[in-house]
């Protein structure tokens, strides 16, 4: 089920997996990879990925902190590191 507010997302990341903060640098943005700092085998993409408006517009090259949350398969972006 995707989360349509902050509220929702909140409700998913800590059911029942507790979640936990990763930094994410982007690869590419056409399409959107993101790969995770402490383990460069693997790669985002933007299904797994939740960009606030906020954040956007986004270049290669940038790391964000990020939460992963159900099961490590989605990650929120949080703000720029």
């Amino acid at each position: 089920m995707a989360a349509t507010s902050i509220k929702q997302l909140i409700q998913q990341m800590v059911q029942p997996y507790v979640p936990k903060m990763v930094i994410g640098a982007v690869t590419s943005v056409d399409p959107l990879q993101v790969t995770l700092q402490n383990d460069i085998n693997i790669s985002l993409s933007a299904i797994s990925l939740t960009v606030p408006d906020r954040l956007e517009p986004l270049n290669a090259g940038e790391h964000f902190y990020m939460f992963a949350f159900n099961n490590g398969k989605s990650y929120y972006m949080m703000d720029r590191v």
